[in-house]
């Protein structure tokens, strides 16, 4: 009997999460390093050049959806 591909990857070490058993676990791993990446966290991870994730550029607020309340002036 031969095992099936399956079978032979879930023996297999699998840190990230991409291989069959795990793979909608690990892609969705994969996608929030994207979403969520900041400069100043990827630069003393090794990895300088990676760009602001969508929620660190600011496109979708984190904190619950306020505006930023500008300072009053001159009263």
């Amino acid at each position: 009997m031969i095992p099936g591909g399956d079978q032979l990857l879930l023996r297999q070490a699998d840190p990230v999460g991409l291989l069959p058993g795990h793979l909608l676990g690990g892609l969705f791993g994969v996608v929030m390093i994207a979403f969520f990446a900041q400069t100043a966290f990827a630069t003393g991870s090794g990895f300088p050049s990676l760009p602001n994730g969508y929620a660190a550029a600011g496109l979708i607020p984190l904190s619950g959806g306020e505006a930023p309340v500008e300072p009053l002036t001159g009263a």
